[in-house]
């Protein structure tokens, strides 16, 4: 393993214990549940940038994605709707480059196959 790959690997664990942290936080408290989940768009947005430093420059763009949502997730306005919000920002935020690269390999096979012939 690489030494960037154990740094990301870390970043990623490091997201995933804070945002479970958050549940355990409002288990001891009393909060409701999901009344911290702001913060959990928090977590995945740190979790993704440090990919997005070293290697895949689209998470860079999820990480703004997730901290546009945790934001938003914050007002009053929204308030019922804060974990559908987060949701669909984590869905799109990997739904999209994941729909680009997919492109992207079948064109590079395409073209491939037709250089073979």
């Amino acid at each position: 393993m690489l030494f960037v790959e154990r740094q990301i690997a870390h970043a990623w664990a490091a997201g995933v214990c804070a945002s479970i942290a958050m549940f355990v936080i409002e288990w001891q408290i009393g909060l409701p549940a999901l009344t911290l989940s702001p913060g959990r768009g928090r977590c995945c947005r740190d979790g993704v940038r440090v990919p997005g430093w070293h290697s895949v420059r689209p998470l860079l763009r999820v990480g703004r994605r997730h901290f546009l949502a945790a934001y938003l997730m914050t007002l009053p306005a929204l308030a019922g709707w804060k974990v559908l919000l987060f949701g669909v920002a984590s869905a799109l935020s990997f739904f999209i480059p994941g729909l680009k690269y997919y492109r992207q390999r079948r064109a590079t096979t395409k073209r491939t196959m037709n250089d073979e012939r």
